[in-house]
């Protein structure tokens, strides 16, 4: 479906770890990136506040943040541990989620909006989505968001669940 190629977004926290809801600042890949072949700092920004009630973004770069830095950020206000969001698409994944047993946010939702952000909120207070380490993006076809400590841990966790999704039946 995307041509051997995987679209989505990548997000990094960077310091105060312990910086309030909303001000939890993160590096993430700008906008329109996901058809460049390499990405260099200039594909890069930092967002260094956020308000999904306000549909905010404070932003430092040479670059516009991804349309999904409101979900990025409300992962990072669940959970000082979590360093690394990871956005992709996965039709495998999505179309197994209920199999997979994976969290799921509300299906008339739109991926990148202050609802989307209120989501993943209803997501950690309502589901095991925090010892999972990933959920779906109901509203958004395809749409995966994977996060951990580590840039490993969340890939790891993103990839695992992909090798068992393609082992379902109607991968």
């Amino acid at each position: 479906r995307y041509g051997g190629y995987g679209y989505g977004n990548v997000s990094m926290r960077i310091p105060p770890y312990d910086a309030p809801v909303n001000h939890r600042a993160f590096v993430i890949t700008g906008t329109q990136t996901g058809e460049v072949g390499v990405l260099t700092p200039l594909n890069y920004t930092v967002v260094t506040a956020y308000s999904p009630e306000r549909n905010l973004l404070v932003s430092e770069g040479p670059c516009k943040p991804s349309s999904e830095s409101l979900t990025h950020g409300s992962v990072y206000d669940q959970d000082p541990a979590i360093r690394w969001v990871i956005h992709a698409h996965s039709p495998e994944i999505w179309r197994n989620a209920a199999a997979l047993d994976l969290p799921t946010t509300a299906p008339d939702v739109l991926y990148g909006s202050p609802e989307m952000a209120g989501e993943v909120w209803r997501l950690f207070a309502e589901t095991d989505v925090r010892s999972q380490g990933i959920f779906v993006m109901g509203g958004h076809d395809d749409g995966v968001v994977a996060f951990g400590a580590t840039a490993e841990a969340a890939a790891e966790i993103l990839i695992g669940t992909l090798l068992i999704a393609t082992k379902l039946k109607g991968a």
